[in-house]
Parts: structure tokens; sequence; C-alpha cells
């Protein structure tokens, strides 16, 4: 049971920083002034759903594979890719499609790989 805390551990603080630099950063400045940290916010929240992804994942199988890790960051980044359409006003239909289509695409893969 103590190694599986020791994994625990490394998601759940990487979390919990991510989730504060977030705060931080929104909190104490105005992202229409620089568009860097709205980057710099965008990279946090990429931070902040792997970890989650890895943290739920070792609380629910115990265990974590090179795919999983994969599939993990695929997901997160399609997330975050939509969240920055979304933010800039220009997620339509067509571009959630492509999006589904590249994340299936690039889910496949993921399984397929050696």
């Amino acid at each position: 049971m103590g190694e599986r805390r020791e994994h625990l551990r490394l998601p759940l603080f990487a979390g919990l920083a991510t989730v504060a630099g977030m705060l931080i950063l929104a909190s104490t400045t105005d992202p229409t002034d620089k568009v860097a940290l709205s980057l710099v916010f965008f990279g946090l929240l990429l931070a902040f759903l792997a970890s989650l992804g890895h943290f739920i994942a070792y609380l629910r199988w115990g265990q974590l594979s090179p795919t999983g890790r994969t599939r993990i960051f695929i997901v997160s980044s399609l997330i975050v890719v939509g969240l920055m359409l979304k933010s800039s006003g220009s997620l339509s239909v067509l571009e959630v499609l492509v999006l589904f289509l590249i994340g299936a695409g690039l889910w496949f893969y993921s399984g397929r790989r050696t």
C-alpha cells in the first residue's frame, strides 16, 4: 500500500501546485494585456489535467501503462485546444468535428504503437 501512496503523491502535489499557479495568475493579471500570459495559463491547465488524469488512473487501477500516459496526454491536449478555441470565440461545429477526428485518430494510433 505504501508504494501506491508514492504514486499518488506526485500527481496530487503537481495538481495542487498548478491550481495554485492558475489562481495566482488569474487573480493578478489580465489576459487581454499580454497573450503570453494566456499561454502560460493554458500550459498550467494542461499540466493540471495531465496530473488529474494520472491521479484518477492510479486511484482506479493502481498503475499506469505507457499507453495510458499517452492517452491521458492526448485527452488533456484536446481539452486545452478546445478551450483555447472556445475562449477566442472561434469554436464552430466543424472545428469540434475536426478536433474529435484528430482525437479519435490519435487515440487509435496510441493503442497500436509498440
